[in-house]
């Protein structure tokens, strides 16, 4: 997608704060050592900011539908997207901060005595000064047992 040279002219009449960042979505790479990164989340996501900024100048009232396909983003995640790979069950180590969650509101209830923490924020990771597992995080002999059925790793 790109302005012809007639909707680049009509860009240069608008303010500046309208002036489109990029008129022509191509992007050639030349990949390998020494040369342009490979193809990769942040880059698809940087030209896909700039493809519905272009969709939105060329067609104001329409609805811009996007599909991909045979893209190697498909596997791409957020910095802090909950991934069961980037979790730890214990303090220490090295962790990303993952974005807080929601207990979902359909949780079983607790079990008597215990605060119900349904449709509470979760923190997913350990605070700096935490030297014990609170055991309210994660009952970590379930979940290593969990993971193990699954084939899922805990390094």
């Amino acid at each position: 997608m790109k302005l012809s040279d007639e909707q680049i002219a009509a860009q240069s009449e608008l303010p500046k704060s309208q002036h489109l960042k990029v008129t022509d979505l191509r992007k050639i790479i030349y990949s390998g050592k020494n040369h342009d990164a490979w193809w990769d989340l942040k880059q698809l996501m940087d030209q896909m900011q700039h493809a519905v900024n272009i969709f939105k100048y060329l067609h104001p009232d329409k609805v811009g539908i996007w599909l991909f396909d045979c893209s190697s983003a498909h596997e791409g995640l957020a910095e802090d997207a909950l991934n069961i790979n980037n979790m730890n069950i214990n303090p220490g180590g090295k962790q990303r901060h993952l974005r807080p969650t929601v207990i979902p509101t359909n949780n079983p209830p607790p079990k008597p005595g215990r605060p119900d923490t349904r449709g509470q924020p979760q923190e997913m990771v350990y605070l700096a000064n935490q030297s014990s597992r609170p055991e309210a995080l994660w009952p970590t002999q379930r979940y290593k047992s969990s993971f193990a059925r699954t084939g899922i790793g805990l390094g």
